[in-house]
């Protein structure tokens, strides 16, 4: 279940490595930035400018990979819902119905509260640690200061583990 985080992990350590590239050619090379935005640019504006795309492709992949856990994790809840339709029931298209009802309304479901439903498998711990990449990924969507910091590796191995837990 957790493809999808290890497909962007592999898509960040990439960037990561570009930008590192980058770097090192601006430290040595006659003329890498001829025909891009450095051109005009010093030394140390291009490494400022190379800091600060890092940083932000730092917050755009927490942000990613937290939308992908989102995704799996919503499309693991309606699966196991989907179940509930071969229980018996009085009338008995009721568990059919209530089946269908509630794998539609899981898009709508809340993710600061879908990670509790997996304890305690997860542990309270895990379950918190969720949260605090949630609220990483919320304050950066909309633009507010983090008051806490997310790495993306810290981001990937705890949604990455919980993945692992809730489907064990």
């Amino acid at each position: 279940m957790s493809a999808p985080l290890d497909r962007r992990w592999a898509a960040y350590e990439s960037v990561l490595g570009a930008l590192k590239t980058v770097r090192r050619v601006v430290d040595g090379s006659r003329n890498p930035v001829a025909n891009t935005v450095f051109e005009l640019r010093d030394r140390e504006e291009i490494l400022g400018a190379l800091e600060i795309a890092r940083e932000v492709v730092d917050d755009l992949f927490v942000l990613s990979f937290f939308a992908a856990f989102e995704d799996a994790m919503k499309a693991h809840l309606e699966m196991v819902i989907r179940t509930f339709d071969s229980h018996p029931t009085e009338p008995p298209e009721l568990a059919r119905n209530l089946s269908i009802h509630l794998a539609e309304t899981v898009e709508g479901w809340r993710m600061d509260r879908i990670p509790s439903l997996f304890a305690p498998r997860v542990s309270e711990e895990g379950v918190s640690k969720v949260g605090d990449v949630r609220v990483f990924r919320h304050e950066v969507a909309h633009g507010k200061l983090p008051a806490s910091s997310v790495i993306p590796k810290q981001a990937y191995l705890i949604l990455a583990d919980f993945l692992r837990k809730a489907k064990s």
